[in-house]
């Protein structure tokens, strides 16, 4: 495993299912499944094209749009059982796209969903949003 620059380890691979099934199978061996778990820092950020809103990334054939990107996410949450949370999933820009996660994932309880830049660097934007959890 490799540190990275904010303090969280990741594993020299960059296929993402090679990476949750290695880190399902530590946690099973450890016989500490009820006490560890997985999170996954998403970075959308990196994927979003403001001009288009879509999510230009790998594994898909078509960039999607948050709907889609987010149906992904719960899919993949609902087939590994270990992922309690995602940072960053949907872009800082991609307000309306925030606001469908924390719905879609309202059904999901036990993912936590977070950003660490979403607030500051949006703040002027949130303001004019009611609320995440309608």
């Amino acid at each position: 495993m490799r540190l990275n620059n904010e303090g969280s380890y990741y594993p020299p691979n960059d296929n993402l299912n090679d990476i949750i099934k290695l880190l399902e199978d530590i946690i099973r061996d450890t016989g500490e499944s009820n006490k560890l778990s997985i999170g996954i820092d998403c970075n959308a950020n990196n994927y979003f094209n403001d001009v288009t809103k879509k999510y230009e990334m790998d594994g898909f054939k078509q960039p999607p749009d948050a709907e889609a990107l987010i149906d992904y996410y719960l899919k993949y949450c609902n087939e590994h059982p270990a992922i309690k949370y995602l940072e960053d999933p949907i872009a800082d820009l991609d307000i309306t796209g925030w606001q469908k996660i924390f719905m879609k994932f309202s059904q999901k309880p036990s993912v936590t969903i977070s950003s660490k830049s979403l607030v500051g660097e949006n703040f002027k934007n949130l303001k004019n949003v009611n609320t995440f959890s309608q």
